[in-house]
């Protein structure tokens, strides 16, 4: 699983365990509006290229194989 995991974009990853113990205990209005915050920058910047690889059928039903490989 470390090994998966380590596989992803890590600015992304680390975005995701940064948005964890931020929003821990708190209202679900304000944890929306934290993970944006937090989140925002790491989209523009590997979140978009992440999402439309998934959108184009990498990573689906759980197979991140080819979902962690760079597209050309």
């Amino acid at each position: 699983m470390a090994r998966l995991i380590a596989a992803f974009p890590q600015a992304c990853v680390r975005a995701d365990r940064r948005s964890v113990y931020l929003q821990y205990g708190l209202p679900e209005s304000e944890t929306l509006e934290r993970e944006w915050t937090n989140s925002a920058g790491i989209l523009k910047a590997e979140g978009a290229a992440g999402a439309a690889r998934f959108a184009g059928g990498a990573g689906r039903h759980g197979d991140f194989r080819d979902f962690t490989k760079p597209r050309n």
